[in-house]
């Protein structure tokens, strides 16, 4: 019940990297599906898990690379995403924070000031990426192709930690 969650967030919400999505096991450990707090936070007491979790939910497998969840995090607006092995089995999170440390490198830009970021000699179909601290896309490549270069100019319209990441551009992002 929706009591019961709540009682476990107080017991040990403050040790979690995230709270804003909660992921659901079956007895077997199975994900089952996602619950939001914001849910939880409306409904009743007496609500069940099973009444308001959403079994439509994006997950990444431990086979897959960062770059993946990265992926996937960025087409779905996500903070977070739950990480099954082959059998679905609920074996832990990946959050923005860890996507950012594995995959993007930090930034300072400053208002009104005009930069250049890109990569040399790619020789796959890249795209390159400006996010803001929260994961807001900012400035994105329109000229990523084979044997091109990848590259955005932008002009900084505030002083800022941005951070720059790259990845194989998918089929429809075209």
């Amino acid at each position: 019940t929706v009591k019961e969650v709540m009682t476990l967030l107080r017991q040990c919400g403050d040790s979690k990297k995230t709270i804003y999505s909660m992921y659901v096991p079956d007895r077997q450990g199975r994900l089952m599906g996602e619950l939001e707090l914001s849910d939880v936070i409306s409904a009743e007491e007496t609500d069940t898990v099973g009444s308001l979790m959403s079994a439509a939910f994006v997950s990444v497998r431990t086979d897959q690379d960062s770059e993946s969840a990265a992926r996937l995090m960025s087409k779905y607006d996500l903070i977070c995403l739950p990480v099954t092995d082959e059998g679905s089995v609920l074996r832990g999170i990946v959050t923005y924070d860890d996507i950012i440390d594995d995959n993007l490198f930090k930034i300072e830009i400053k208002k009104g000031k005009r930069y250049v970021v890109g990569t040399e000699g790619a020789k796959t179909n890249l795209l390159l990426r400006v996010y803001d601290a929260v994961g807001n896309i900012l400035y994105e490549n329109a000229d990523s192709g084979d044997g091109y270069e990848c590259r955005v100019a932008f002009e900084a319209d505030k002083t800022r930690t941005c951070y720059v990441g790259v990845c194989q551009k998918l089929k429809d992002d075209d």
